[in-house]
């Protein structure tokens, strides 16, 4: 748009003879003035919507801050669930040894009380 301005004002200057017709000199202010103000307003509207992106850009930065602040926190419960799977099945391995080492000493009353005690716990925490 304010470049049409500024060919109409150059096409106006050139055809016009404006030096020699002193009665277009009105006009060819408000060509001019025309010409000058609309790049102001083009550039107005393009700094408010830079600002405006700039808060955006702002807003989602934060929240980007805040999901990657969130992200490190699971992640370390990840890593502490991880260990404590880790350490139950140490314990349930242990426990399997002892088991089966009454089993084979003939225990086997032990046995079916011990596995009595563990497996519905299994099932329930399956569930």
């Amino acid at each position: 748009m304010s470049i049409y301005h500024f060919g109409a004002l150059r096409e106006s200057l050139t055809t016009s003879g404006s030096a020699e017709s002193p009665e277009n000199t009105p006009a060819m202010i408000n060509n001019i003035s025309s010409a000058i103000k609309e790049p102001h307003k083009d550039i107005g509207n393009v700094t408010y919507h830079l600002e405006k992106t700039a808060e955006i850009l702002e807003d989602l930065t934060e929240k980007a801050e805040g999901l990657t602040d969130e992200a490190e926190e699971i992640t370390e419960m990840a890593y502490e669930l991880n260990e404590k799977a880790f350490e139950l099945k140490e314990k349930a391995d242990e426990l399997s040894h002892h088991l089966k080492a009454l089993r084979e000493n003939g225990c086997d009353d032990v046995h079916a009380r011990i596995e009595g005690l563990i497996t519905p716990r299994r099932r329930d925490a399956v569930s």
